[in-house]
């Protein structure tokens, strides 16, 4: 079943600078009144989530403000330059402190780019929350959710677009990689033994097979919305190819 999660063609429009979660959620409550339950307890933890974000402390956010500043200069370094023809020195210069400065927030200039995935994984924290905690929706629907929520935060997150590219051209350091410790990989794991134990995904398939399909889809939808210019529905595209995905997964290989 293909559910469109919102009536725009393009991700760069106003209507997405709003909110990048909440009026998601919103639009797609009122496009699919069964899924109102699931998108409102979304919403809710997603307010609490921005209401301590408001709460933090002028140096606080400095701090994190800083952080940011020398994570994406120094993604548009290596973007430009190559990431061993960049320096520590070269990325101070640039955001206009001190290397002292830089390695107060990163170890090393490997961790730069590892951490892009932080921020991103505390979303995706909150979507696990709603989708564990949720008992009206099918294991099926709550997997399409999260293709179409995590295609718009990567479309939406310039430092995370730029970090993935350095992983296509940087695959030794390893950052695009199944990795244990990433909230994505995780969520996709719970949702799709979920489906598993409600049969909406055949029983004998092979779990890590289906998470990484799934990853190449999310992966290969971004890259061919970004040659399009945002040319198409990201979110309702994705949603649209993971449904077949899942159709063929129904029965036994």
């Amino acid at each position: 079943q293909d559910i469109s999660y919102n009536r725009t063609r393009n991700l760069s429009t106003p209507f997405f600078k709003i909110s990048k979660l909440i009026v998601f959620r919103r639009v797609h409550a009122l496009t699919c009144r069964p899924k109102l339950v699931m998108i409102e307890k979304t919403i809710h933890r997603r307010s609490a989530y921005i209401s301590m974000k408001k709460e933090l402390t002028p140096r606080k956010k400095q701090a994190l403000e800083m952080r940011s500043r020398i994570q994406n200069v120094a993604l548009e370094l290596f973007d430009k330059e190559g990431f061993e023809n960049v320096s520590v020195e070269q990325i101070a210069q640039a955001v206009g402190c001190s290397v002292g400065n830089i390695y107060h927030y990163f170890k090393s200039k490997d961790e730069l780019v590892i951490q892009v995935t932080s921020s991103v994984d505390a979303q995706y924290s909150v979507l696990e929350e709603s989708y564990l905690a949720d008992e009206a929706n099918s294991w099926h629907d709550k997997l399409l959710d999260f293709v179409g929520q995590t295609l718009v935060i990567s479309a939406e997150d310039p430092s995370l677009y730029r970090s993935f590219i350095h992983g296509i051209r940087y695959p030794q350091q390893g950052i695009l990689r199944d990795n244990e410790k990433r909230v994505y990989f995780r969520v996709l794991r719970e949702l799709v033994d979920g489906c598993k134990q409600e049969g909406t995904i055949h029983p004998d398939r092979d779990r890590e097979e289906l998470v990484a399909d799934l990853v190449a889809l999310h992966r290969g939808m971004l890259l061919e919305w970004r040659i399009y210019e945002g040319a198409f529905d990201l979110p309702r595209r994705g949603r649209r190819m993971a449904a077949a995905l899942l159709e063929g997964w129904r029965h036994e290989e």
